[in-house]
């Protein structure tokens, strides 16, 4: 890719750095998942390169009411060197859902998370549960808010697709809490899950607006910033917040980090460390990724959302070329994600916007 040189084609390039930053540090967590980061930095030292899944990355799922065993059903599965996971896979499916409907549109992005799945991507617990629920016929906004007894998911799965919604209402940021909110709730209905969502998309609007204006990051302005555009959030999120803002200020051990901001699965357990992950090497958007996946846990996700906040800061041209080479490209791999953020980027109306230098 060459160096775009115009405003509009700057802003193409970031709606593609988002979604392929997703898909780059999904598919460089993908292989660790799960793996604490003592265990990762013992095994493999510094991982930024791509790697084949050891294994099945979770085994067995409830599938559509049944018990799913994907390694005897199908045999030995791993996932192979730079293929993404169910992160990458829901996100094409929120920006084609965006692009053909020029906005959000729920029960047509529910529709498309129940047509695109597939198990061997890795999803997790509520999502499968959520698309049962919707192939039996239950409206989009009935199904999250009936997950858990009744509580909604709080689980990161809302906030790891939220890039292209960041994008489409990259100028709005009332509309993009609006729609954050009512696309989280498709299957992820707590108001961690929410609110997890929210945070992410903020944090990729407002990297999106910084490297636009070509204006190096300032932690305390951007964190402050990132609360705002949030809107109300609760006690949990304003400590993660709080502790993004001390790390930043000290220098902390990997552990250090997990203690205080979490690498799990939850909303509150990985959103914070996607974000501090991107503050601490805002410069680069390699390290951003490669230090995210370094603190263990659910990897693929922190790195898919420390690859959109970065992507979204400094484009697809900052993504090496090795990585971009060795990311899958089949029928909706690299290829047609960068396809697919062009038309986000045409159907957001940013291309009819006024642009300067």
């Amino acid at each position: 890719m060459s160096g775009p040189a115009g405003a509009g084609e700057r802003l193409r390039d970031r709606f593609a750095g988002a979604l392929l930053g997703t898909f780059a540090g999904d598919a460089l967590g993908m292989p660790v998942e799960n793996w604490p980061a003592a265990k990762i930095a013992r095994t493999l030292g510094r991982l930024d390169h791509f790697r084949t899944a050891a294994m099945w990355l979770r085994g067995y799922a409830i599938v559509y009411g049944s018990l799913y065993d994907p390694i005897h059903s199908f045999g030995r599965a791993p996932l192979a060197r730079g293929t993404y996971t169910d992160d990458t896979q829901m996100t094409i499916a929120v920006a084609e859902s965006l692009a053909e409907c020029g906005g959000f549109d729920g029960a047509d992005m529910a529709r498309r998370f129940v047509e695109s799945f597939d198990p061997r991507r890795g999803y997790g617990r509520g999502t499968i549960q959520a698309i049962h629920v919707l192939r039996r016929g239950v409206p989009w906004d009935k199904v999250g808010p009936s997950l858990f007894g009744g509580t909604g998911s709080f689980g990161n799965g809302a906030a790891m697709r939220a890039a292209p919604l960041a994008l489409f209402y990259n100028r709005d940021p009332a509309k993009l809490r609006e729609a954050v909110s009512a696309s989280s709730a498709i299957t992820h209905a707590h108001s961690l899950g929410i609110e997890g969502a929210l945070i992410q998309a903020a944090a990729i609007m407002l990297a999106l607006e910084s490297g636009m204006s070509g204006r190096p990051i300032q932690h305390t302005s951007f964190l402050a910033t990132l609360a705002e555009r949030s809107g109300p959030i609760g006690e949990v999120f304003s400590r993660k917040l709080d502790g993004v803002r001390e790390l930043l200020a000290a220098d902390p051990s990997t552990a250090d980090i997990v203690d205080c901001l979490g690498a799990n699965a939850t909303a509150q357990g990985s959103v914070p460390a996607a974000v501090y992950a991107f503050l601490r090497n805002s410069e680069n958007l390699k390290e951003a990724i490669v230090f995210a996946v370094s603190l263990g846990g659910d990897t693929d996700t922190i790195g898919a959302m420390t690859g959109a906040i970065a992507g979204a800061y400094h484009g697809a041209t900052a993504i090496p070329r090795d990585w971009l080479d060795a990311l899958e490209n089949g029928p909706k791999g690299r290829a047609y994600v960068e396809r697919l953020a062009n038309q986000l980027f045409e159907a957001s109306g940013n291309s009819t916007a006024p642009a300067s230098d």
